[in-house]
């Protein structure tokens, strides 16, 4: 094989340079081979085959000397004595890499148990298994004898050499880390030859490659020698030797030899036309013919370069903004209809009834006006029932003024009458008008100054008008005087920009309606009439616009088209509207607008769209036509699209021309596709009415490009539509738009337009104009626009008035000027007097600082809030009522805190961005001794910086980073998150290329491929050759859809919270979110060290329920995945994947508790079924305290079987539609889609009343139900189930409530029997003395005053007992003893509320489409069941529109965030709630705010709902904590408040330390109790931990 080879290969080379080759065998030249006495390296390696693929070596060249031109010969390094691997190296390799740990950290005094976290069992016998394993039998307790000791004993009979293990670790480390081909077989050869090492230096340098394997496998050979040479470096270093590697020589023996270069180049040519000629006689052979001839290759570069000539001169004629410009925007798939005006009705009026309530909003307030009237065009049947209760709760407070009562009143009642109504568009009765100011350091100010509405439009005034004026067409009773002039500066110090002394408005200022006579267009009078009526109607009746299609193109924020859209969903229009610069900051534009002016009947239907482009045009009308079945049939147009540019009329640029081609070419291509789409549907009795958008500006300015010749241009329609064939599908009006004031086109003249009004030209506000241009879509002149084009002139004077620009020119220059000179002024003030201007500051620039902190729950006062609930005092048992003391989080958002921001604000406070940016990694704090700084520094630079600056920093990082995002790749789950690696197998058609393995390896193989593979030793390793035939797994990947997620925050580290190393690399993930999360919650509790609980209870009276969906995810992709792939996986993983493992750890590191140990597994409402769990624990008297919650870790494997499932939203799908990450999850909308994985843990501490009260604890909520339920026979495990409505279910039947519901009733009967048990003790208590009496004269000896006391005691006890029995059946489960009574209402009556009390509800809403509808059905029938009021729905919490669907977490996130709202007020939106589901309307007693509601009367209860696959529904009742205090009394609550002050205070200064010195989670080494009291304390349930016991 050699020689053949050389001679494909060298021969050519070698006779041109008469170099001859000899070729030796090891079989048949042994002697020469292996002569030793002048070789200096190791004799070859004895191969039974030799393998000619895996490795080739170089031809070796004998007796003749080397050309000059060949590669300069190495010189051989000298030998290094030789050193065998000891028994030490390779238990220090094994414990360190089992350990994870560097070597340098072991303790060689300390074992293996030592060393194995306290004994941790699995870990020790896996690493006394992999000694066993290496050295063929370890010592008996192997793992309590110190390292150093154990290497010494099997160093006597350890034989030097790699042992089985270690073979196996070496070998795993090149088939994973090492790139293709880059073997043992070379490492030992590189070891060898260039550094002189010997087998047992070898073995020693591959035993430290152990120790610091690359992470992942290498990609290139090149990256293995260095990572190699480093391995060297290090052991060289280690071993404290001198290796000097082999040097390269330039000069050889023998004499250099003279080359012909001619003759090489003939030579080479030669060879490459031989090979050529070889190539093409196989590819005639074998029928290739994939290659193209010349002559196609010869064509295809002449049509390339035809094609880039082309381009180029399309590029030459056309420009560069030209081509951008005309690019296509439209996706019918991104369009965005909006049409849930009843919704946003509700939202509205709540947020208008608070803010009244609360004194934000004031009934005379200027602004209310159009909110009230947007009410009336939203009226309807939900409206109308809110606002009745609404007006009910004011009357019955009798503390409301009466203008507040009558002003709901009045607004109910013209509701009522709006309901059989159309809506109307109802202009404001106030205008604006342009002032320009000055101030006094020369700043230029534009306002728009509020004006009231000249009568004269109105109609009989406009008639006097026009009859009251002179030859020279100016009105003589009106006289106007504009002057500009700085408002803020004394009235003798006062400068007028302009005192032009006007003739007065000119006529030509007011809007006229023209037609076309003689040729030319005139004024017509009783058009103009008509159109004067309607402006005025629009003010009073409104215009409407009910069952009108309208499209408008060039609505962008502050145009006119803008204002003109409000008053078309004011109106009740269905709007199509473009947009040229779609993102989701526009689409919320358009958004909030329809929630602002849409009315019943009105939709918005927002798309993507270029006027520039062709394509657009088309298939914007296309897709109109095709929405179903041509509804959207177009009414009117008004084709505003335009873009500014700068340009000499004469000079054009590419930019010129496109606007040219928007403005006008592709309007009238816009108008043609409709009257197509018209034509083709047969559409001629209802003609569109277009506005085209014309202008006074016939080049009265100058430099605008071709903006009059597109205007002029359009006014060809006006006679166009008289001689075409378009006339049935279109109707014209020409609308000459004047100088429009805020518009971006206008923008730069704002300043000057005062002045310009003071010449007797009239400039508009966009409101003005937009009304203008709404008269022209109102009948009459709709219909008379139908058999003729009309013209409307309002320009305002603009187009008849000389030397405009010139005009212009001088007030802007008068403005310049005087702004110049107080510019001047005050710069000489400062210099001469030290007179600063008045706006300066007068105090140094206060630097803000954060404050860092968790807020515990606000008492409330005792007095004003508390004291009205005085009859709950003594009717509870607080033994057995559970409150939630605490909660932590960890999400895509950080903890709770951060969360809660996002959440109710929509954006992170500068304590936010601080806690997110340490959590994230970003920054620490710096406090050690010695250090000249303290505080914050950035944790890369290690540079401080400021509490302000990471703000501006690091904002946008944190924002981009967390919540809902594109995924980050994770080892796991493979570099690429939009790709997913599955296995594809194939069979070979060839023998596979020869390749190394070690000899368990080749076992290994054999057993599984049998005859399909041959085996050849060489010496201690193998060479595999696989057959024909033989099977192969091939990676490939899929593509993974599900790329949008929320992880928790991007550089988010347990390590940051205090865990130690070794326990992240031992645990799940998952395992560390639940232990952050408890150490969290335990803090938020106040509770600085958990084994504070045990001064007040004992050990085995704290639980743990904290559940799981799926436990560690992470954990069992090891087993299935990694486990097959063959990597290296811990061999104890399978402990970490237990659903019970996280709450183990938690106990094991945190709690060291011995009370009830459940875990919960709900799927998604995993946390809810581990609240029921911790209330039925605490009710149940089984325990006192109980860790509730869920967790679970987003893995890959998971998402894709959700996404066969259908389950969660394909985010390239949403990304095709114009979705960002953020708004992918979108409860309760019409165009949700799937739920959006998400991550994390959510963690709660519940105890009872009573030890909460006596440890002052913080209470942030009462839990009065919990519920749980499963659903009916099916098939689907999936499906969503009305199983839970059994918590509002009762025994039907008799016409009146049970009397327990009336609390006065129970409160009657807890006194009757409390009387009772007082007289039976009193009656115990006189039978004890008379039985200590006879005791005394019989018994002596008997001790009567120990058995008094215990006597006593038990009838206190006994009296206790059933004072507690008396209080549970009036008091907390009075309700369980009637089935009348519905739990649900029995839970609030405990505490004197009913079902209208519960005012919010935290939906379960996951975005998917059949749990909404499911969910809402389910809230809906408990409401009605349980008598709601109709009209007071209660606040939709949608949660999961943030965080997206954890999962685990999911309900202990959502019970979070109702506690927050129950402590703020603040009921938090679903921000991506664009659109609500018309499906969704008929549930009336739900609403769907879409933004934060401030409650005026604070949330007394909620709600809390949850679904889960496997037929798990769970519901659970919060209450306010005032109600508690109530029960408790006054006396045990400021009791209560004292010591609530003092935990407040210490736990903040822990937060603050914890963050200092990244230490929230400290882990406990050592039980609570002594070693040898373990069964002491267990056993005695009295067993407490001493009050003074110093804790952290």
């Amino acid at each position: 094989m050699m020689k053949r080879t050389h001679d494909l290969t060298y021969r050519p080379f070698d006779t041109a340079n008469s170099v001859s080759r000899n070729f030796l065998s090891l079989k048949r030249n042994k002697q020469d081979v292996c002569f030793q006495k002048e070789r200096t390296t190791t004799p070859a390696k004895k191969a039974k085959v030799v393998n000619t693929k895996a490795e080739v070596s170089k031809p070796t060249v004998a007796s003749t000397p080397p050309i000059s031109s060949t590669p300069p010969a190495a010189v051989a390094v000298s030998p290094i004595e030789d050193a065998p691997v000891s028994a030490a190296d390779i238990i220090i390799t094994i414990v360190s890499v089992a350990l994870k740990k560097s070597p340098k950290d072991l303790a060689l005094d300390s074992s293996v148990k030592a060393l194995s976290r306290a004994g941790r069992s699995t870990l020790q016998n896996e690493i006394t298994g992999d000694l066993d394993t290496e050295f063929g039998s370890a010592p008996d307790g192997a793992e309590d004898i110190p390292l150093k000791e154990l290497a010494a004993m099997l160093q006597k009979s350890f034989t030097g050499q790699l042992g089985r293990r270690t073979k196996s670790m070496v070998d795993k480390l090149f088939t994973s880390k090492m790139p293709g081909g880059f073997n043992l077989t070379k490492v030992r050869s590189m070891l060898e030859h260039e550094y002189g090492f010997g087998a047992g230096r070898q073995d020693c340098i591959l035993l430290s490659s152990l120790q610091t394997a690359p992470a992942a496998r290498l990609d290139s050979e090149d990256k293995a020698r260095e990572y190699w040479s480093s391995t060297v470096q290090i052991y060289i270093s280690a071993a404290g030797i001198q290796v000097q590697k082999a040097a390269i020589s330039s000069g050889a023996a023998g004499a250099a030899v003279n080359i012909d270069p001619k003759a090489l180049e003939a030579l080479t040519k030669r060879n490459d036309d031989f090979n050529r000629e070889i190539y093409e006689a196989y590819a005639k052979h074998v029928g290739d013919k994939s290659g193209p001839s010349s002559d196609e290759l010869a064509r295809i570069r002449n049509d390339l370069k035809d094609l880039q000539s082309e381009l180029d001169l399309w590029n030459l004629e056309h420009g560069n903004d030209y081509a951008t410009g005309i690019k296509p925007l439209f996706d019918r798939r991104k369009a965005r209809q909006y049409d849930s005006y009843w919704n946003w009705a509700v939202q509205d009026l709540f947020q208008i009834y608070h803010g009244i309530r609360q004194g934000s909003i004031h009934i005379n307030d200027e602004d209310l006006v159009p909110r009230r009237q947007a009410l009336l065009n939203k009226s309807c049947a939900r409206l109308n029932s809110a606002l009745t209760h609404m007006l009910a709760e004011i009357k019955a407070e009798k503390s409301q003024p009466v203008e507040v009562t009558s002003w709901f009143a009045e607004l109910l009642a013209d509701c009522k009458m709006a309901l059989h109504r159309s809506p109307a568009f109802i202009a404001s009765a106030k205008l604006t008008k342009p002032r320009t100011t000055i101030d006094i350091n020369g700043v230029i100010q534009f306002v728009e100054e509020p004006v009231a509405r000249v009568q004269a439009c109105e109609e009989q005034a406009l008639k006097e008008i026009i009859v009251d004026k002179d030859a020279n067409g100016e009105i003589t009773n009106i006289s106007v005087n504009i002057r500009t002039h700085n408002l803020d500066v004394p009235a003798s110090d006062t400068s007028s920009v302009t005192e032009v002394a006007t003739p007065g408005l000119r006529y030509t200022s007011l809007p006229k309606i023209q037609k076309k006579a003689g040729g030319s267009w005139r004024d017509s009078m009783p058009l103009t009439d008509e159109f004067a009526t309607a402006l005025n109607q629009s003010t009073s009746k409104g215009l409407e616009f009910s069952g009108k299609n309208v499209l408008i193109t060039g609505a962008g924020k502050d145009s006119i088209g803008s204002k003109i859209l409000q008053g078309l969903l004011s109106g009740g229009a269905r709007v199509v509207v473009t947009t040229s610069s779609y993102s989701r900051k526009t689409t919320i534009h358009y958004q909030e607008m329809f929630s602002r002016f849409g009315s019943k009947g009105s939709s918005l239907l927002v798309v993507p769209f270029n006027q520039g482009s062709q394509q657009d045009t088309e298939a914007l009308i296309e897709y109109i036509y095709s929405i179903n079945d041509s509804e959207w049939d177009l009414d009117h147009v008004v084709p505003f699209a335009a873009i500014s540019e700068f340009s000499n009329g004469v000079e054009l640029g590419s930019k010129s021309e496109l606007a040219h081609r928007m403005m006008l070419t592709n309007t009238l291509r816009l108008l043609g596709a409709i009257k197509t789409a018209k034509e083709a549907r047969r559409i001629d009795t209802r003609p569109a009415q277009v506005i085209l958008p014309l202008s006074p500006n016939h080049g009265v300015f100058g430099g605008d490009g071709l903006y009059s010749e597109s205007k002029l241009g359009l006014e060809g329609l006006l006679n166009k539509w008289h001689t075409e064939d378009w006339s049935d599908y279109l109707s014209i009006c020409g609308a000459v738009i004047g100088w429009t004031r805020g518009t971006k086109l206008m923008n730069d003249n704002d300043i000057v337009a005062e002045g310009v009004e003071g010449l007797g030209v009239k400039t508009f506000s966009q409101a003005e104009m937009a009304l203008n241009i709404l008269g022209l879509m109102t009948s009459p002149l709709l219909h008379i626009c139908q058999t003729e084009p009309l013209l409307a002139d309002l320009s305002g004077g603009m187009s008849s008035f000389p030397n405009l620009k010139e005009e212009v020119a001088i007030i802007r220059s008068e403005i310049k000027d005087i702004s110049a000179s107080r510019r001047t002024m005050a710069r000489e003030l400062q210099a001469e007097h030290g007179v600063s201007s008045p706006a300066s500051s007068q105090f140094p620039a206060f630097t803000q600082r954060a404050n860092i902190k968790f807020d515990f729950p606000k008492l409330p006062d005792f007095s004003s809030e508390v004291e009205q609930l005085s009859q709950l005092e003594g009717m509870i048992d607080l033994e057995k009522v559970v409150v939630v003391c605490g909660y932590g989080e960890v999400g895509p958002h950080g903890s709770s805190r951060t969360r809660w921001q996002m959440e109710a604000h929509g954006e992170l406070s500068l304590e936010g961005h601080i806690e997110m940016a340490w959590m994230m990694g970003l920054i620490e704090y710096q406090s050690a001794e010695g250090v000249p700084y303290h505080g914050w520094v950035e944790k890369e630079s290690h540079q401080p910086i400021t509490d302000l600056d990471i703000k501006k920093k690091y904002e946008q990082h944190i924002l981009k980073h967390s919540g809902i995002r594109f995924f980050d790749a994770r080892s796991l789950d493979g570099p690429d998150p939009s790709a997913r690696q599955v296995l594809h197998e194939i069979d070979l058609q060839a023998d596979f290329a020869p390749f190394e393995v070690s000899n368990d390896t080749a076992t290994d193989l054999i057993r599984e491929h049998g005859n399909k593979i041959t085996i050849t030793d060489v010496e201690d390793h193998c060479v595999a050759v696989l057959k024909k035939g033989a099977r192969l797994m091939v990676p490939k990947a899929l593509v993974f859809d599900r790329t949008v997620g929320g992880q928790v925050p991007t550089g988010w580290s347990a390590r940051t919270y205090g865990i130690a190393e070794d326990i992240i690399n031992q645990v799940d993930p998952a395992t560390l979110y639940a232990l952050v999360c408890t150490a969290e919650a335990l803090l938020t509790a106040g509770i600085t060290d958990p084994y504070e609980f045990y001064k007040y209870i004992h050990v085995s009276q704290l639980g743990v329920a904290v559940g799981s969906g799926y436990g560690g995810a992470a954990s069992l992709q090891g087993i299935y995945k990694e486990r097959f792939l063959d990597r290296p996986i811990q061999n104890d993983v399978l402990a970490e994947s237990f659903i019970n493992t996280g709450s183990a750890w938690i106990n094991m590191l945190l709690l060291s508790s011995s009370g009830p140990n459940i875990t919960p597994v709900g799927a998604c409402a995993t946390a809810l079924e581990s609240l029921d769990v911790g209330f039925e624990l605490i009710s149940s008297g089984k325990a006192k305290a109980v860790l509730v919650g869920g967790y679970d870790y987003l893995a890959k494997d998971v998402a894709y079987e959700f996404a066969n499932m259908k389950a969660t939203i394909s985010s390239d799908a949403d990304m095709a539609r114009g979705r960002d990450p953020q708004e992918m999850s979108r409860p309760a909308t019409s165009t949700r889609g799937g739920f959006v994985e998400s991550e994390g843990c959510g963690i709660q501490v519940l105890t009872t009343a009573k030890l909460a009260l006596e440890m002052g604890l913080p209470i942030h909520g009462i839990m009065a139900m919990t519920r749980t339920a499963s659903d009916k026979a099916g098939r689907s495990l999936p499906a969503p189930g009305h199983g839970i409505m059994t918590a509002s279910g009762r025994s039907k039947g008799g016409a009146f409530d049970s009397p327990l519901m009336s609390i006065a009733y129970r409160k009657r009967q807890i006194d009757l029997r409390m009387n009772q048990i007082k007289a039976t003790e009193d009656s115990e208590l006189t039978f004890l003395e008379e039985e200590l009496t006879s005791y005394k004269s019989n018994e002596p000896d008997f001790d009567i005053d120990e058995f008094r006391k215990h006597r006593i005691a038990a009838i206190l006890s006994e009296s206790q007992s059933q004072r507690q029995e008396t209080m549970n059946t009036y008091g907390n489960n009075f309700w369980k003893r009637d089935t009348r009574i519905s739990p649900m209402r029995g839970a609030l009556a405990t505490w004197g509320l009913a079902i209208d009390d519960l005012s919010v509800a935290s939906f379960h809403g996951t975005s998917t489409v059949m749990n909404e509808l499911n969910e809402c059905s389910v809230i809906q029938e408990q409401m009605t069941q349980l008598g709601r009021t109709r009209g007071n729905p209660v606040q939709a919490v949608f949660q999961k529109h943030l965080t997206g669907h954890p999962k685990g977490a999911a309900a202990a996130w959502m019970l979070n965030g109702c506690l927050q709202i129950m402590d703020t007020g603040l009921v938090p939106g679903n921000r991506n709630a664009d659109n609500i589901d018309a499906e969704l309307e008929k549930f009336d007693h739900i609403a769907f705010p879409s933004e934060t509601l401030k409650t005026s009367t604070g949330v007394k209860a909620f709600i809390v709902s949850s679904f889960g696959f496997g037929q798990k529904g769970a519901q659970a009742i919060g209450i306010h904590p005032k109600y508690l205090f109530a029960a408790a009394g006054k006396e045990q609550y400021e009791s209560y408040r004292v010591k609530l002050a003092k935990r407040q205070k210490k736990a903040y200064q822990h937060f603050q330390k914890s963050m200092m010195e990244n230490s929230l989670f400290k882990a406990k080494d050592l039980p609570p109790y002594a070693p040898g009291k373990e069964t002491e304390f267990l056993t005695n349930v009295d067993a407490r931990l001493p009050m003074d016991m110093e804790l952290e």
